[in-house]
């Protein structure tokens, strides 16, 4: 049957849809022109440093904004590109932390998933007006792909911790009756 059981047809599909919206997110981005990136991105600079300056943070005050924004923007650009890919790892992560035993197994799944991505991504991009491949962006996209394993990892381990705790405290209890 499709729909009933832990491994059904149906399951599996609506696991990886997460994975593949943050594909969707992804290659919605990339498909801007180099222009429309920037002004995007410049956007994104502004708001950071307005918001800095509103709250006195940095020591920012509103006439240095326009002189920092060319500052920033690069890294807003590559944290963008981490955030994506950190997203997408943990999304791809997903579908086999419900199906594969087999912890190392489901790491590397998922950070395949992220470089595989990574790499399509910067080809398609050849192919958008003012855009290039660069192998930087790749080798930065996996750095997402790293953080959020890492993430996966952190919440696995508190997940695992939880359930242990709870599993001695039954344990007790059933002990001391």
């Amino acid at each position: 049957m499709i729909i009933r059981g832990k491994g059904s047809i149906l399951r599996r599909c609506i696991s990886a849809l997460p994975t593949l919206f943050m594909m969707a997110v992804i290659f919605y981005f990339s498909s801007k022109t180099g222009s429309q990136s920037s002004v995007q991105s410049h956007a994104v600079s502004e708001s950071f440093l307005k918001w800095s300056a509103f709250l006195g943070a940095l020591g920012v005050s509103e006439k240095d904004i326009p002189a920092l924004i060319e500052t920033i923007d690069f890294f807003v650009r590559k944290l963008g590109h981490i955030t994506e890919f950190a997203l997408l790892t943990i999304a791809a992560y997903i579908p086999h932390a419900l199906y594969c035993k087999d912890k190392i197994k489901r790491y590397i799944i998922a950070f395949a998933v992220c470089f595989l991505y990574a790499a399509l991504d910067e080809i398609h991009q050849i192919f958008v007006a003012d855009r290039g491949p660069s192998f930087t962006d790749v080798l930065i996209d996996c750095v997402g792909g790293l953080i959020g394993l890492g993430i996966v990892w952190i919440i696995s381990a508190i997940v695992g911790n939880i359930r242990r705790r709870r599993k001695n405290r039954v344990k007790k209890t059933e002990n001391d009756i």
